[in-house]
């Protein structure tokens, strides 16, 4: 077993298991393809083409907003269920930010400046305030576009603010409290209070309180006037109401706006500890030290939207997913050995939030507040994406991020913090390769599992990926003497490591009889996989049948025709999952955690359903 991290894991856990609440967000409406095409609402402002060579207000928000508000403006983008805030959906015209009364439409000033300065902090609504202002202008008449509303319908005045007096922090205090406020944001404007869990918004999702103790998340900005302003307009679409100023009460508003600011706790601005980014080595030194800033995936997708289409998708999205979080809530102790790899950022270890994305943007491409990756392709951004600086700075680059070593941190087990068994780690993938003939061709793990520097590291898991990588044939016949003579023949052909690598997955080869009416019986089988054991604190190993690259399995099947055989089928299952099924189950049986039970029940649900079939043949028998 790997040695756990010196940060203790109760401590990590305490934070990492707000992830089953944030888990909610895979429940969210169905998104939209990536390949969908936007189409323009009727009636709506007309989008402006007019200045040659700019961008129209359809290609902007093609480009930079669809990934999280969709490309019909519904707000379910590949990347909305991902974000921290749900991502408004323009058909409703329902807009929390305003300076408009409640329930009504926003000036085109209101929906300009959420633009550019964004709304909620790191994966909410992020600024864009690279644009242009040209751009702003023709991106809101494309919003606006979504809904009828603005056809009929004009923003009204802005609220009028009362006049400005000197807040008192403890009559705010007082305000805070008569007027409901502790009851979502909590006593101390932590966004906790007891009605915090259970509140929905218009569209029925997850509406979750502001913390106000974050000034970085405040949906409008956290001076007093936008504090004000929030309060007497209310969002629109949320469980957040407009609040009516009594009479000759409007230094109430200043009282609460000096309280809320009272609570505002400003981010450390010292400067994120120095990663030595030279070398692999150094670079992924984990867990990852603390940097702050927007590290959500959710925060990369405006830009690179179609590597995060990529990686939504995928086993790294998952990481921290139920079988991983609920083996954490039992045994507190594994925390900091799990979380390495499965959530590697220490900003993720302190946010709940940023722990369910796993394995992802910021995990392999941000170190210390900078961004990094490899020398870029003409495909790296869209063309659009191109033409404005990066939000982020530039980019640093480094050669390693194609190298084998890149992936080795959390892919191969190493001396000092794993036990060897039966004289190999228990991930060993890297090892395996570099005794391969694809190390010796130069083919690394990103040849395969990211082609094109697609971000999809498909593996096990893919029945593409996995025929790529092996030759299969089966041949049966009948013989004399009322036999038949059957062979299969599995080799590892372009796999470049040992086929499956791990110990998790299992690999079935099978031959069976069909007899009339379909009834069939298993006549031969064998299994390709590293099977062990975890007992008494050791592991052990029970066999290891996997193959090398351009090894074989054979398996051979003669016998006598039963009565009635109409065929011989030769089939190879794959159980990507067979480890983890059986570990799951004996922990599920044990565990006295309600939470713990609903996540296993739930990871086993989805590990039971990932076998599949790789092959099958049905070869009928000639009289």
């Amino acid at each position: 077993m790997t040695t756990p991290t010196t940060l203790k894991g109760v401590v990590i856990l305490a934070v990492l298991v707000g992830a089953a609440i944030v888990a909610s967000r895979f429940d969210w409406p169905g998104l939209w393809p990536p390949d969908a095409r936007v189409s323009t609402p009727g009636g709506g402002p007309p989008l402006d083409r007019a200045v040659a060579g700019a961008a129209t207000g359809e290609e902007l928000y093609s480009t930079f907003c669809s990934s999280c508000h969709g490309f019909e403006g519904r707000g379910d983008g590949v990347a909305g269920g991902f974000c921290r805030i749900p991502p408004a959906d323009f058909t409703r015209a329902d807009f929390k930010v305003r300076s408009t009364p409640t329930g009504s439409l926003p000036s085109d000033a209101d929906l300009a400046g959420v633009i550019r300065r964004g709304a909620g902090g790191d994966g909410a609504m992020p600024p864009f305030d690279f644009l242009e202002d040209e751009d702003v202008v023709r991106l809101v008449a494309r919003i606006k576009a979504f809904s009828p509303r603005w056809q009929h319908e004009q923003a009204p005045p802005g609220v009028v603010l009362p006049p400005r007096v000197e807040g008192s922090v403890q009559r705010g205090e007082e305000v805070y409290r008569a007027w409901g406020c502790p009851a979502c944001h909590g006593p101390t404007g932590e966004g906790n209070g007891p009605r915090a869990a259970d509140l929905l918004n218009a569209r029925g999702l997850a509406d979750a309180p502001t913390n106000l103790t974050r000034p970085g998340t405040f949906k409008a900005g956290p001076d007093d006037i936008s504090l004000i302003r929030s309060v007497l307009t209310g969002f629109n679409g949320t469980t957040m109401p407009a609040y009516e100023v009594p009479p000759g009460g409007e230094r109430s508003v200043w009282d609460l706006s000096a309280y809320m600011g009272s609570l505002q706790v400003q981010p450390d601005e010292t400067p994120a500890p120095g990663v030595d980014t030279s070398s692999v080595a150094g670079y992924w030194k984990r867990p990852i030290p603390a940097q702050g800033g927007e590290l959500s995936a959710a925060s990369c997708a405006g830009c690179h939207a179609s590597q995060f289409s990529d990686w939504s998708g995928t086993r790294h999205s998952m990481a921290m997913g139920p079988g991983v979080w609920a083996q954490m809530n039992d045994q507190p102790d594994l925390s900091g050995m799990c979380a390495t790899c499965h959530a590697p950022l220490r900003d993720q270890w302190v946010d709940p939030y940023l722990s369910a994305d796993g394995v992802g943007c910021s995990a392999c491409h941000s170190r210390a507040r900078q961004k990094f990756g490899p020398p870029p392709l003409p495909t790296t951004i869209a063309p659009l994406v191109s033409r404005y600086p990066a939000p982020h700075g530039p980019a640093a680059t480094r050669d390693f991020f194609e190298s084998v070593d890149f992936c080795a941190g959390c892919h191969q087990f190493s001396e000092g913090k794993a036990e060897m068994v039966h004289g190999a780690f228990l991930e060993n993938t890297v090892e395996e390769w570099r005794g391969s003939r694809a190390a010796q061709e130069g083919r690394t793990c990103q040849t395969c599992h990211m082609p094109d520097r697609r971000h999809l590291f498909r593996g096990i898991h893919d029945p593409d990926t996995v025929r790529a990588g092996v030759r299969w044939t089966f041949d049966a016949r009948r013989v004399v003497g009322g036999r038949v003579e059957s062979r299969m023949i599995l080799t590892n052909t372009d796999t470049g490591h040992a086929f499956p690598t791990y110990v998790v997955p299992e690999v079935w080869m099978r031959i069976e009889l069909i007899a009339g009416g379909g009834v069939s019986r298993v006549v031969a089988e064998r299994l390709i996989a590293r099977r062990v054991s975890f007992a008494n604190g050791q592991w052990t190993q029970q066999s290891d049948t996997r193959l090398s690259q351009d090894e074989s399995a054979t398996l051979d099947y003669s016998g006598v025709l039963p009565p009635g055989a109409i065929a011989v089928v030769g089939t190879v299952v794959v159980r990507p999952d067979a480890f983890h099924v059986e570990s799951l189950a004996s922990r599920l049986r044990d565990t006295r955690s309600p939470a713990s039970r609903r996540s296993y029940e739930r990871a086993l649900a989805e590990m039971r359903s990932s076998d599949y079939v790789l092959f099958r043949m049905e070869r009928p028998l000639a009289p």
